[in-house]
Protein backbone atom coordinates (compact mmCIF):
# COMPACT_ATOMS: atom_id res chain seq x y z
CA UNK A 1 0.00 0.00 0.00
CA UNK A 2 3.02 2.22 0.07
CA UNK A 3 5.59 3.49 -2.34
CA UNK A 4 8.86 1.65 -1.82
CA UNK A 5 12.23 3.33 -2.11
CA UNK A 6 13.67 2.14 -5.43
CA UNK A 7 16.63 -0.21 -5.48
CA UNK A 8 19.26 0.01 -8.18
CA UNK A 9 18.14 -2.19 -11.08
CA UNK A 10 20.24 -5.16 -9.93
CA UNK A 11 18.92 -5.02 -6.38
CA UNK A 12 15.18 -4.61 -6.94
CA UNK A 13 13.14 -7.53 -5.60
CA UNK A 14 10.28 -7.87 -8.10
CA UNK A 15 8.65 -10.68 -6.11
CA UNK A 16 8.25 -8.42 -3.09
CA UNK A 17 6.44 -5.99 -5.38
CA UNK A 18 4.37 -8.93 -6.66
CA UNK A 19 3.35 -9.90 -3.13
CA UNK A 20 2.31 -6.31 -2.49
CA UNK A 21 0.36 -6.41 -5.76
CA UNK A 22 -1.53 -9.50 -4.58
CA UNK A 23 -2.31 -7.75 -1.29
CA UNK A 24 -3.64 -4.73 -3.22
CA UNK A 25 -5.82 -7.01 -5.35
CA UNK A 26 -7.20 -8.66 -2.19
CA UNK A 27 -7.84 -5.23 -0.64
CA UNK A 28 -9.79 -4.05 -3.68
CA UNK A 29 -11.88 -7.25 -3.66
CA UNK A 30 -12.63 -6.85 0.04
CA UNK A 31 -13.61 -3.19 -0.30
CA UNK A 32 -15.79 -4.03 -3.31
CA UNK A 33 -17.67 -6.52 -1.13
CA UNK A 34 -17.96 -3.95 1.65
CA UNK A 35 -19.30 -1.38 -0.82
CA UNK A 36 -21.91 -3.83 -2.10
CA UNK A 37 -23.24 -4.21 1.43
CA UNK A 38 -22.97 -0.53 2.32
CA UNK A 39 -24.86 0.56 -0.79
CA UNK A 40 -27.49 -2.13 -0.41
CA UNK A 41 -26.70 -4.36 -3.38
CA UNK A 42 -26.71 -7.31 -0.98
CA UNK A 43 -28.98 -7.74 2.03
CA UNK A 44 -26.23 -8.36 4.58
CA UNK A 45 -22.74 -6.87 4.50
CA UNK A 46 -20.60 -9.98 4.10
CA UNK A 47 -17.44 -7.95 4.71
CA UNK A 48 -18.61 -7.23 8.26
CA UNK A 49 -19.07 -10.88 9.20
CA UNK A 50 -16.41 -12.48 11.39
CA UNK A 51 -14.76 -14.33 8.51
CA UNK A 52 -14.88 -11.18 6.42
CA UNK A 53 -13.17 -9.22 9.17
CA UNK A 54 -10.56 -11.96 9.50
CA UNK A 55 -9.81 -11.60 5.79
CA UNK A 56 -9.43 -7.84 6.28
CA UNK A 57 -7.05 -8.42 9.18
CA UNK A 58 -5.01 -10.80 7.06
CA UNK A 59 -4.73 -8.24 4.27
CA UNK A 60 -3.66 -5.52 6.71
CA UNK A 61 -1.11 -7.88 8.29
CA UNK A 62 0.39 -8.66 4.88
CA UNK A 63 0.76 -4.97 4.02
CA UNK A 64 2.37 -4.12 7.35
CA UNK A 65 4.77 -7.06 7.16
CA UNK A 66 5.82 -5.94 3.67
CA UNK A 67 6.36 -2.42 5.03
CA UNK A 68 8.92 -3.82 7.47
CA UNK A 69 10.60 -5.99 4.84
CA UNK A 70 10.81 -3.07 2.41
CA UNK A 71 12.28 -0.80 5.10
CA UNK A 72 15.06 -3.31 5.74
CA UNK A 73 15.79 -3.98 2.07
CA UNK A 74 15.69 -0.33 0.99
CA UNK A 75 18.27 0.59 3.61
CA UNK A 76 20.40 -2.55 3.50
CA UNK A 77 23.44 -0.61 2.26
CA UNK A 78 23.00 2.21 4.79
CA UNK A 79 20.04 4.16 6.06
CA UNK A 80 18.82 6.71 3.51
CA UNK A 81 17.35 9.41 5.76
CA UNK A 82 16.28 11.63 2.88
CA UNK A 83 14.29 8.90 1.14
CA UNK A 84 12.83 7.70 4.43
CA UNK A 85 11.52 11.13 5.42
CA UNK A 86 10.15 11.81 1.94
CA UNK A 87 8.26 8.54 2.07
CA UNK A 88 7.03 9.20 5.62
CA UNK A 89 5.73 12.66 4.69
CA UNK A 90 3.99 11.20 1.64
CA UNK A 91 2.26 8.48 3.65
CA UNK A 92 1.42 10.85 6.50
CA UNK A 93 -0.12 13.30 4.05
CA UNK A 94 -2.14 10.51 2.45
CA UNK A 95 -3.35 9.44 5.90
CA UNK A 96 -4.45 13.01 6.61
CA UNK A 97 -6.38 13.05 3.31
CA UNK A 98 -8.14 9.83 4.31
CA UNK A 99 -9.13 11.37 7.65
CA UNK A 100 -10.37 14.54 5.99
CA UNK A 101 -12.30 12.69 3.29
CA UNK A 102 -13.98 10.24 5.64
CA UNK A 103 -14.80 13.07 8.06
CA UNK A 104 -17.09 14.50 5.39
CA UNK A 105 -18.29 11.17 3.97
CA UNK A 106 -18.79 9.28 7.25
CA UNK A 107 -18.80 11.81 10.10
CA UNK A 108 -19.98 9.21 12.62
CA UNK A 109 -17.30 6.68 11.66
CA UNK A 110 -14.45 8.66 10.08
CA UNK A 111 -10.99 7.09 9.93
CA UNK A 112 -8.48 8.53 12.39
CA UNK A 113 -6.24 5.48 12.90
CA UNK A 114 -6.47 3.41 9.74
CA UNK A 115 -3.85 1.38 7.93
CA UNK A 116 -2.01 4.41 6.48
CA UNK A 117 -1.86 6.08 9.91
CA UNK A 118 -0.48 2.85 11.34
CA UNK A 119 2.09 2.50 8.54
CA UNK A 120 3.34 6.04 9.11
CA UNK A 121 3.63 5.70 12.89
CA UNK A 122 5.00 2.14 12.76
CA UNK A 123 7.61 3.11 10.15
CA UNK A 124 8.86 5.88 12.42
CA UNK A 125 9.20 3.44 15.31
CA UNK A 126 10.66 0.67 13.14
CA UNK A 127 13.39 3.05 11.90
CA UNK A 128 14.67 3.19 15.48
CA UNK A 129 15.15 -0.61 15.33
CA UNK A 130 17.04 -0.51 12.02
CA UNK A 131 20.49 -0.84 13.59
CA UNK A 132 19.34 -2.81 16.64
CA UNK A 133 20.35 -6.47 17.09
CA UNK A 134 17.92 -8.95 15.59
CA UNK A 135 16.97 -10.25 19.03
CA UNK A 136 15.91 -6.75 20.10
CA UNK A 137 13.74 -6.34 17.00
CA UNK A 138 12.10 -9.71 17.61
CA UNK A 139 11.54 -8.85 21.26
CA UNK A 140 9.92 -5.57 20.20
CA UNK A 141 7.61 -7.47 17.85
CA UNK A 142 6.66 -9.92 20.60
CA UNK A 143 5.92 -7.06 22.98
CA UNK A 144 3.74 -5.32 20.39
CA UNK A 145 1.74 -8.50 19.77
CA UNK A 146 1.18 -9.32 23.44
CA UNK A 147 0.79 -5.90 25.07
CA UNK A 148 -2.98 -5.60 24.31
CA UNK A 149 -3.51 -8.89 26.17
CA UNK A 150 -2.35 -7.30 29.41
CA UNK A 151 -3.10 -3.59 28.95
CA UNK A 152 -6.59 -2.68 27.77
CA UNK A 153 -7.83 0.02 30.11
CA UNK A 154 -6.09 3.16 28.82
CA UNK A 155 -8.43 6.16 28.53
CA UNK A 156 -9.97 5.94 25.02
CA UNK A 157 -9.21 9.38 23.58
CA UNK A 158 -6.68 10.12 22.37
CA UNK A 159 -4.07 7.61 23.51
CA UNK A 160 -6.11 4.48 24.16
CA UNK A 161 -7.64 4.34 20.69
CA UNK A 162 -4.46 5.30 18.86
CA UNK A 163 -2.47 2.72 20.80
CA UNK A 164 -5.18 0.06 20.67
CA UNK A 165 -5.19 -0.28 24.45
CA UNK A 166 -8.65 1.06 25.29
CA UNK A 167 -11.35 -1.11 26.81
CA UNK A 168 -13.53 -0.94 23.69
CA UNK A 169 -13.20 -0.38 19.96
CA UNK A 170 -14.13 3.05 18.56
CA UNK A 171 -16.70 3.50 15.81
CA UNK A 172 -14.63 3.95 12.67
CA UNK A 173 -14.58 2.43 9.18
CA UNK A 174 -10.92 1.36 9.38
CA UNK A 175 -9.18 0.71 12.68
CA UNK A 176 -5.54 -0.41 12.74
CA UNK A 177 -4.07 0.82 16.06
CA UNK A 178 -0.38 0.76 16.89
CA UNK A 179 -0.72 -2.35 19.05
CA UNK A 180 -0.70 -5.17 18.09
CA UNK A 181 -0.12 -4.13 14.45
CA UNK A 182 3.35 -2.68 15.05
CA UNK A 183 4.34 -6.29 15.64
CA UNK A 184 3.88 -7.12 11.95
CA UNK A 185 6.08 -4.22 10.84
CA UNK A 186 8.84 -5.22 13.25
CA UNK A 187 8.51 -8.86 12.20
CA UNK A 188 8.87 -7.78 8.57
CA UNK A 189 11.88 -5.67 9.50
CA UNK A 190 13.51 -8.73 11.10
CA UNK A 191 12.75 -10.88 8.03
CA UNK A 192 14.22 -8.21 5.76
CA UNK A 193 17.36 -7.96 7.90
CA UNK A 194 17.86 -11.71 7.84
CA UNK A 195 17.44 -12.03 4.06
CA UNK A 196 18.78 -8.63 2.97
CA UNK A 197 21.67 -10.26 1.10
CA UNK A 198 19.68 -13.19 -0.25
CA UNK A 199 18.75 -13.45 -3.92
CA UNK A 200 16.66 -16.61 -3.64
CA UNK A 201 12.92 -17.18 -3.50
CA UNK A 202 10.89 -14.03 -3.00
CA UNK A 203 14.13 -12.08 -2.54
CA UNK A 204 15.37 -12.92 -6.02
CA UNK A 205 16.44 -10.00 -8.20
CA UNK A 206 15.61 -11.88 -11.42
CA UNK A 207 12.85 -10.39 -13.62
CA UNK A 208 9.38 -11.89 -13.39
CA UNK A 209 8.60 -14.54 -15.98
CA UNK A 210 5.14 -13.43 -17.12
CA UNK A 211 3.42 -10.25 -18.23
CA UNK A 212 0.51 -10.59 -15.76
CA UNK A 213 2.95 -11.00 -12.87
CA UNK A 214 4.89 -7.93 -14.01
CA UNK A 215 1.68 -5.90 -14.26
CA UNK A 216 0.72 -6.93 -10.74
CA UNK A 217 4.22 -6.06 -9.51
CA UNK A 218 3.85 -2.62 -11.10
CA UNK A 219 0.64 -2.18 -9.13
CA UNK A 220 2.60 -3.14 -6.03
CA UNK A 221 5.11 -0.39 -6.76
CA UNK A 222 2.29 2.19 -6.90
CA UNK A 223 0.27 0.88 -3.99
CA UNK A 224 -0.25 4.20 -2.23
CA UNK A 225 -1.84 5.83 -5.28
CA UNK A 226 -4.08 2.80 -5.84
CA UNK A 227 -5.10 2.83 -2.19
CA UNK A 228 -6.17 6.47 -2.38
CA UNK A 229 -8.17 6.24 -5.61
CA UNK A 230 -9.71 2.77 -5.61
CA UNK A 231 -12.52 3.43 -3.12
CA UNK A 232 -13.76 6.66 -4.76
CA UNK A 233 -13.75 4.80 -8.10
CA UNK A 234 -15.58 1.78 -6.69
CA UNK A 235 -18.17 3.75 -4.74
CA UNK A 236 -18.64 6.19 -7.61
CA UNK A 237 -19.18 3.39 -10.12
CA UNK A 238 -21.52 1.41 -7.88
CA UNK A 239 -23.43 4.57 -6.96
CA UNK A 240 -23.96 5.27 -10.66
CA UNK A 241 -25.32 1.76 -11.15
CA UNK A 242 -27.48 2.23 -8.07
CA UNK A 243 -28.82 5.49 -9.47
CA UNK A 244 -29.78 3.86 -12.77
CA UNK A 245 -30.97 0.44 -11.63
CA UNK A 246 -30.85 0.36 -7.83
CA UNK A 247 -31.55 -2.62 -5.58
CA UNK A 248 -34.94 -2.92 -3.94
CA UNK A 249 -35.75 -0.64 -1.04
CA UNK A 250 -36.10 -3.66 1.23
CA UNK A 251 -32.55 -4.83 0.49
CA UNK A 252 -31.13 -1.36 0.92
CA UNK A 253 -32.79 -0.81 4.28
CA UNK A 254 -31.87 -4.28 5.57
CA UNK A 255 -28.21 -3.77 4.66
CA UNK A 256 -28.12 -0.31 6.23
CA UNK A 257 -29.82 -1.58 9.39
CA UNK A 258 -27.37 -4.48 9.74
CA UNK A 259 -24.36 -2.15 9.42
CA UNK A 260 -25.78 0.32 11.94
CA UNK A 261 -26.63 -2.50 14.32
CA UNK A 262 -23.06 -3.81 14.32
CA UNK A 263 -21.55 -0.34 14.77
CA UNK A 264 -23.84 0.41 17.72
CA UNK A 265 -23.30 -3.00 19.31
CA UNK A 266 -19.49 -3.12 19.27
CA UNK A 267 -19.31 -0.24 21.73
CA UNK A 268 -20.36 -2.69 24.45
CA UNK A 269 -19.83 -6.17 23.02
CA UNK A 270 -17.32 -8.28 21.15
CA UNK A 271 -17.46 -7.72 17.38
CA UNK A 272 -18.00 -11.39 16.57
CA UNK A 273 -20.98 -11.60 18.92
CA UNK A 274 -22.37 -8.36 17.49
CA UNK A 275 -22.07 -9.55 13.88
CA UNK A 276 -23.75 -12.86 14.67
CA UNK A 277 -26.52 -11.21 16.69
CA UNK A 278 -27.17 -8.40 14.18
CA UNK A 279 -27.33 -10.87 11.29
CA UNK A 280 -29.97 -12.78 13.23
CA UNK A 281 -31.92 -9.61 14.11
CA UNK A 282 -31.89 -8.42 10.49
CA UNK A 283 -32.98 -11.85 9.23
CA UNK A 284 -35.94 -11.93 11.65
CA UNK A 285 -37.04 -8.46 10.59
CA UNK A 286 -36.72 -9.51 6.94
CA UNK A 287 -38.93 -12.53 7.63
CA UNK A 288 -41.58 -10.19 9.04
CA UNK A 289 -41.43 -7.99 5.94
CA UNK A 290 -40.42 -5.15 8.18
CA UNK A 291 -38.13 -3.46 5.66
CA UNK A 292 -40.86 -3.39 3.01
CA UNK A 293 -42.42 -0.45 4.83
CA UNK A 294 -41.61 3.03 3.55
CA UNK A 295 -39.78 5.65 5.54
CA UNK A 296 -36.78 5.46 7.84
CA UNK A 297 -36.74 2.48 10.20
CA UNK A 298 -36.04 4.64 13.25
CA UNK A 299 -39.10 6.82 12.58
CA UNK A 300 -41.69 4.03 12.54
CA UNK A 301 -43.93 3.82 15.61
CA UNK A 302 -43.59 0.04 15.83
CA UNK A 303 -39.79 0.11 15.45
CA UNK A 304 -38.78 -0.02 19.13
CA UNK A 305 -40.98 -3.01 19.99
CA UNK A 306 -40.22 -5.05 16.86
CA UNK A 307 -36.48 -4.44 17.11
CA UNK A 308 -36.55 -5.17 20.85
CA UNK A 309 -38.32 -8.48 20.26
CA UNK A 310 -35.81 -9.47 17.59
CA UNK A 311 -32.87 -8.48 19.78
CA UNK A 312 -34.19 -10.51 22.71
CA UNK A 313 -34.60 -13.53 20.45
CA UNK A 314 -31.13 -13.24 18.91
CA UNK A 315 -28.69 -11.57 21.26
CA UNK A 316 -26.98 -13.74 23.83
CA UNK A 317 -26.89 -12.25 27.34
Amino acid sequence: MTETVAFPPSRRRPRIDLLRGFAILAMIAYHFTWDLGFLGFIKLNIAQTEWGMNIARGIAASFLTLVGISLALANAQGFDFGAFWRRLVLIGGAAALVTLGTWFAFPDAFIFMGVLHCIALSSLIAAAFWCAPLTVTLAGAALAFTLPLFVHNVSPWPFGWFLGLAAYTPRTNDYVPLFPWLGFVLSGLAIGQIFANSTRGIFSTAPLASKPAEKLAQAGRHGLLIYLVHQPVLIGGLSAILFVFGPGEEDRQASAFDSQCVQACIVQRDRAACEEGCTCVTAKLLEQGYFKQSGAVSERPDAPQKISDAVQACMKP
